[in-house]
């Protein structure tokens, strides 16, 4: 079999000595990246199988992640960012809208990680179009920007401080969405591992404030039915305009105890009649009782509370 040179400055088709064929490096590598070329079916099957990762780990299908969550602070999260190039990239190679985006079964599977990894790199550097320069944020983001780069990194507490920074900057970098991301994260770590479910659960009610699988599966978690009770946790801050610790203490208290009989009573209100009720409801919460609380670096007031199901539906 003939060997192969590849020289920089060689002219195309020069020099052929018997076995020996010497050609242009610009040759050769148009040579080899045309053999290599991932087939379009591959890069496809690699996205789907991990978006459907993604649906399975937030429970919303992509198309309802990326018209609900994209474009909001709340993007700003390592599994959301890769999520939406992701998404993005699927719909450039399958052709479809966002809007009637569907996950296929995969066609083909992909014979080693090593590929995998190779295709899904060609496929977001190849076929999602040219990079656009980002510009340098104003001076009145930095401190938000700040505060979402840490919180990708778990860093939720300094997350918290810069974010709070930035909003006495510029007031209209207030967010409620992003702020209880930022809270939730920092309590997660906080707290026991009989907790996080629950805790967790409310968190991503809040950050797919419109969606319905988000509800369900707190519903299943906070409702027990054969108990008749309702569970809740709540979460309030200390106020930054008050210095005695005593009052500081009993404020965030019962801005916590505010926030849990507000889920108590969204809860019941679903139980009820369904999860496609209004997520701000006012009702009278009867009979709850805390069952326990803790401050999260004497910054937020936790309370998690319970109340009978059967005295609360509405």
């Amino acid at each position: 079999m003939g060997s192969l040179t590849v020289t920089k400055d060689a002219e195309p088709g020069l020099n052929i000595d018997g076995n020996m064929i010497r050609i242009s490096f610009e040759q050769f590598k148009e040579e080899m990246l045309s053999q290599n070329k991932p087939q379009k079916e591959d890069m496809i099957c690699v996205l789907e199988n991990k978006l459907k990762k993604y649906e399975s780990k937030h429970h919303i299908p992509s198309e309802e992640f990326y018209n609900n969550i994209v474009g909001t602070p709340s993007e700003d999260t390592i599994d959301f960012l890769d999520w939406s190039i992701l998404y993005r990239g699927y719909c450039i190679l399958t052709g479809k809208k966002n809007d009637s985006f569907a996950i296929c079964k995969p066609q083909s599977a992909i014979r080693n990680g090593a590929v995998a990894s190779f295709l899904l790199l060609f496929c977001l550097t190849s076929c999602a179009g040219p990079r656009q320069q980002i510009p340098s944020p104003p001076p009145s983001q930095e401190f938000y920007l700040q505060s979402q780069q840490k919180l990708a990194l778990g860093n939720c507490e300094e997350a918290y401080y810069d974010y709070q920074k930035a909003v006495a900057v510029e007031p209209g970098l207030a967010n409620a969405t992003y702020l209880s991301n930022i809270l939730y994260s920092w309590v997660l770590k906080q707290s026991e591992e009989a907790d996080t479910s629950l805790l967790n659960a409310q968190k991503q009610v809040l950050l797919a404030p419109q969606q319905s699988s988000p509800r369900q599966e707190l519903l299943s978690i906070a409702v027990d039915r054969d108990k008749d009770t309702i569970s809740a946790f709540g979460l309030g801050l200390i106020p930054s305009n008050i210095s005695h610790p005593g009052q500081r203490r009993l404020l965030a208290r019962e801005a916590a105890l505010t926030d849990s009989y507000a889920w108590v009573g969204r809860l019941a209100l679903w139980a009820k009649k369904g999860v496609k009720c209004p997520l701000d409801v006012s009702q009278t919460v009867v009979d709850a009782r805390v069952i326990k609380e803790f401050w999260v670096a004497e910054t937020i007031y936790v309370v998690k509370v319970k109340a009978p199901l059967s005295k609360n539906s509405p």
